[in-house]
């Protein structure tokens, strides 16, 4: 008669394991701590979410597809990011709501398909600030893909089901954030105008200057005057090596680069004017003069400006998108625009290498520009 599982704790490991389906599964590194301890309790957890995915192995044929994403979920969420646990929750939604109560090897890579197929498309809700268009695109059938195929493949390791049902469904290539998400010159000119009736409006100081930057909502929001470089009507923000402990981090600070932010045109006397008036402390305030947060922008330009734009897709972002792609149509230099907007070419490559008329001129030249580097 086989021995129950158990939890144990090895010394010279300084972890406690269990044996699950016959091998030595380590559950949480860390110190000895029984009975109360954060790691003991760590491991106990482990341990019975691990018993959990046995039982279900053992009733697989009664298993539906809900139960199995709500395994999958409940094992991997706490290994994600947020923005990454949404994103899978959301699309593992979509299989519970259409085929939750059937078993898990009803899905094949053509009922995977069909699913994603039936949800394609605009869909509209009710909202406090009235009607509101999610757009179900290329973007989100790639990531629903993703996550089946994820949880099919997790079920198969765990012996949920014999084989891994959506093995042969390809894997979706890379999406362009970009594609989905460059804000037009009638969206543009719909933004401005639902902010023209207060020309002081804080939010519409910070479209304006994400129009003529491309630079990213955060590294706006941390603008002070302590970075301006009137030499150059710029802002700066240096790198980590010559960077003072409360000064911003960008993106690429780890990697030497000073991130430089040029203004011009319409953003050059709105930034003037905000340094006049605001010395000390963040140059990009809201009506209660504090500093904008990603969070603060994204709020705020939904409730003011998503009534004028159907497309879910078109958020502050949507201005570092159109700077990019516009720049690549006019023909500027790669090179350039890699520096005007911090990012490697490798990543315009990826982001603004737009399916449409003039991409395999910008994919030649963005090649062209790799090979001479």
């Amino acid at each position: 008669m086989p021995r129950k599982p158990s939890v144990w704790y090895r010394a010279e490991s300084e972890a406690w394991f269990t044996t699950f389906k016959g091998k030595q599964t380590m559950l949480q590194k860390g110190p000895n701590d029984f009975p109360d301890g954060p790691v003991y309790t760590a491991a106990l957890n482990r341990f019975l979410e691990l018993s959990e995915v046995y039982e279900m192995g053992q009733t697989r044929e009664t298993t539906n597809v809900r139960a199995v994403i709500a395994a999958y979920l409940a094992a991997m969420s706490p290994h994600w990011r947020p923005a990454t646990r949404a994103i899978r929750e959301r699309s593992c939604r979509l299989f519970s709501d259409a085929i939750g109560k059937r078993p898990l090897t009803y899905i094949t890579p053509n009922v995977a398909i069909a699913v994603i197929d039936g949800n394609r498309g605009p869909h509209y809700r009710q909202t406090p600030f009235g009607r509101a268009c999610t757009v179900f695109g290329d973007g989100a059938a790639s990531a629903a893909i993703a996550t089946i195929k994820a949880v099919t493949a997790w079920a198969y390791k765990q012996g949920i089901v014999k084989t891994d049902l959506l093995r042969a469904l390809a894997s979706p290539e890379g999406v362009s954030i970009g594609a989905e998400a460059v804000i037009s010159d009638d969206e543009h000119s719909a933004v401005l105008a639902a902010l023209c009736k207060r020309k002081d409006h804080p939010l519409r100081a910070l479209i304006v200057c994400l129009h003529a930057t491309g630079a990213r909502p955060s590294e706006l929001c941390a603008a002070e005057a302590r970075y301006w470089r009137p030499a150059i009507n710029a802002i700066v923000y240096p790198s980590k090596r010559r960077a003072r402990k409360d000064s911003h981090r960008h993106k690429t600070s780890a990697k030497g680069k000073d991130r430089i932010i040029r203004f011009e045109g319409d953003a050059l006397p709105i930034v003037l004017d905000l340094l006049q008036r605001f010395p000390i402390g963040p140059l990009f305030r809201t009506h209660h003069r504090k500093r904008w947060t990603v969070r603060t922008i994204d709020k705020e330009f939904r409730r003011r400006v998503q009534t004028v734009c159907e497309r879910s897709t078109v958020t502050p972002k949507s201005y570092r998108h159109r700077f990019a792609t516009k720049w690549l149509e006019s023909g500027g230099d790669i090179h350039t625009l890699s520096r005007l907007i911090g990012a490697s070419p490798q990543v315009i490559i990826h982001h603004y290498g737009h399916p449409d008329d003039y991409s395999a001129r910008i994919n030649n030249d963005l090649a062209a520009f790799l090979a001479s580097e």
